[in-house]
């Protein structure tokens, strides 16, 4: 199966968006920690 090369780096490009999500909501439960967890 041959992947198309733009249709690869939407996939990596969004991936790397959503893990970048997960990272700053991480950092910022870590500078809030005092405040509840709404979830």
């Amino acid at each position: 199966m041959k992947l198309k090369p733009h249709l690869f780096l939407l996939i990596r490009y969004q991936y790397e968006v959503f893990a970048k999500m997960i990272v700053d909501e991480d950092l910022l439960w870590a500078l809030s920690a005092e405040k509840p967890n709404p979830y």
